[in-house]
């Protein structure tokens, strides 16, 4: 099993002080449980990266502020171990925080400039003339909510895409269609002020959608025509005092359980799929991770991987049946991880 992980280099607050080494590709042995380190390339900040359809190319943009120029890369994956740049561009925006390919285009969600960059790509190259989405306004928290802030892009079908961003308590509904954006503003998701939505999936069916707010730690389930908030599900224990700070959600390949990761608590947070579309939380589960910014699951459904950002760990899980995970190992001595991709 190959991975990719991305990593922060550069302090950019506080809270992401940046040790990474750039791009890492690893090889894990399942048997001997035993994680290779095949590559790095040295990158500031390639916070999120995608995977071409193929497999063969892979994108990585720069979480930077815009008057550090940020950089958007592309690269060749040459045997399966090493990356070789094949385009780079400018990114017009600020804090790039999520890269998503969908039928040739690359899309970039920039946190700090609230905008959104659609890229033509075709075989390693940035191609095209590239579109832009700005949005405006704010809502009620002052401090993490006075402007917008794109958070991720999200297809629900083959056109339409969906735009959470933490600033506006919406996810907000675009149309792509040769290149070209078309807002669908009767098609948003509006969440209850101040939920601060950053991440969202699709259930198998494409029925119901669900978003997890990082400024409340609640996942909300919608139905996807009707645009309905059907149901809001807490992820963090009613005994956590601290601030909340969810980070990623996903759903396990079987359709059956979903998974959030909180990182002021370090903990995963578990619920069953019932077949209403509504979820049961199962468990919470502490994670040895410090600081879980991103985790992903791979597409057989046995590993459950956790990036630690301020532990500095790569960890892999096995899952039960279930759907409840088992430490199996922890890799130290990977800086601040941010982004995790399988490779095969």
């Amino acid at each position: 099993m190959k991975i990719i992980v991305g990593s922060y280099t550069e302090k950019l607050s506080e809270e992401i002080i940046g040790e990474g080494d750039g791009i890492s590709i690893f090889e894990f042995n399942q048997e001997k449980l035993e994680l290779t380190l095949l590559s790095k390339q040295q990158q500031r900040n390639p916070a999120y990266l995608a995977l071409s359809e193929d497999k063969k190319y892979l994108y990585a943009a720069e979480e930077l502020f815009e008057q550090s120029a940020p950089m958007l890369f592309s690269y060749k994956i040459n045997n399966g171990s090493a990356l070789e740049i094949t385009d780079q561009k400018l990114i017009v925006g600020s804090l790039a925080c999520h890269a998503n390919i969908h039928e040739g285009n690359l899309l970039i969600a920039n946190y700090g400039s609230g905008n959104v960059i659609i890229q033509g790509v075709l075989d390693g190259q940035f191609v095209g003339k590239r579109n832009m989405i700005q949005h405006q306004g704010k809502s009620v928290n002052q401090f993490r909510q006075e402007s917008p802030h794109a958070h991720m892009t999200c297809f629900v079908n083959e056109e339409k895409f969906y735009v959470p961003d933490l600033g506006l308590d919406r996810c907000v509904a675009y149309k792509l269609v040769e290149g070209v954006v078309f807002a669908l503003p009767e098609d948003d998701l509006v969440l209850p002020e101040g939920e601060g939505p950053r991440h969202m999936v699709l259930s198998d069916d494409g029925v119901y959608v669900y978003v997890v707010s990082e400024l409340t730690g609640r996942v909300s389930v919608f139905d996807a025509e009707s645009k309905e908030l059907l149901q809001q599900v807490e992820s963090i224990p009613k005994y956590f005092k601290g601030t909340p700070s969810s980070a990623a959600i996903r759903m396990h390949p079987n359709g059956h359980y979903l998974y959030v990761a909180n990182r002021e608590i370090n903990m995963l947070t578990i619920y069953e799929m019932l077949e209403d579309g509504l979820i049961r939380l199962l468990t919470y589960t502490y994670l040895v991770d410090k600081t879980p910014r991103e985790f992903n699951i791979s597409s057989d459904g046995k590993y459950l991987i956790v990036l630690g950002q301020d532990s500095h760990t790569l960890s892999f899980y096995s899952i039960e049946e279930n759907g409840g995970i088992e430490l199996l190992k922890t890799f130290g001595g990977i800086k601040s991880p941010s982004c995790l991709l399988f490779l095969d």
